[in-house]
């Protein structure tokens, strides 16, 4: 069985590296030049080995450092790939500042 070509063939080329698309920058919000007065949350997201005793010295040095300042350390409910959006709207409506970890 033979069978019979076409006279012409066109192949499109495109780039494997594909198109970049700038992302949309945000800036940074202002650092609180001071936290007293301020609620700040410490947040473990992860669950991680070891990191509930160190977000822990962290809301114990802030709260030290910062007397005045409360100190609100939070250990997430769910596992960090499922969502807790009663968490974020606490936070969003009541944090002057947020300290998530571990951040890998």
């Amino acid at each position: 069985m033979s069978r019979e070509l076409p006279a012409s063939v066109n192949f499109e080329v495109v780039n494997p590296r594909g198109i970049a698309i700038p992302p949309k920058l945000t800036p940074l919000v202002p650092r609180i030049p001071d936290l007293n007065g301020k609620t700040v949350y410490v947040i473990n997201v992860t669950r991680k080995v070891q990191t509930e005793e160190v977000l822990e010295a962290i809301a114990t040095l802030l709260r030290e450092r910062f007397p005045a300042a409360n100190v609100v350390h939070v250990l997430r409910k769910l596992n960090y790939h499922l969502d807790e959006p009663e968490l974020w709207k606490e936070v969003a409506e009541k944090a002057d500042a947020a300290i998530l970890g571990p951040g890998d």
